[in-house]
């Protein structure tokens, strides 16, 4: 099994290419609905490209993200992945609590 915590940091492959195109740099998780919305990759200058979880999906191997073409990541600004971190960093001292009411963590 892989974990969001284990694809950080693998590399993102386009299909029929042997050489790593890029590195993910974190895991983007919608807590409220518990679901991977997708992958940021290592940003540039002016732009963050993420991949949407819908474009990787059936891609994600333990070797890395395998994408048909570089033209499904798309671009988000700067500014979006301030908001992200500042999301994560709220959600970091929540407790964890199961189904049936028992905190975890």
């Amino acid at each position: 099994m892989i974990s969001g915590w284990h694809i950080a940091g693998m590399p993102v492959r386009i299909a029929g290419r042997k050489r790593p195109w890029q590195v993910v740099d974190q895991v983007v998780v919608s807590w409220e609905d518990l679901v991977v919305e997708g992958f940021v990759l290592m940003p540039r200058p002016f732009y963050v490209p993420f991949i949407p979880a819908a474009a990787a999906l059936g891609g994600v191997s333990p070797t890395g993200i395998e994408l048909a073409a570089p033209k499904l990541v798309e671009r988000r600004s700067r500014r979006w992945r301030r908001d992200l971190r500042r999301r994560t960093r709220a959600m970091l001292h929540c407790p964890v609590i199961s189904s049936s009411g028992q905190i975890i963590g």
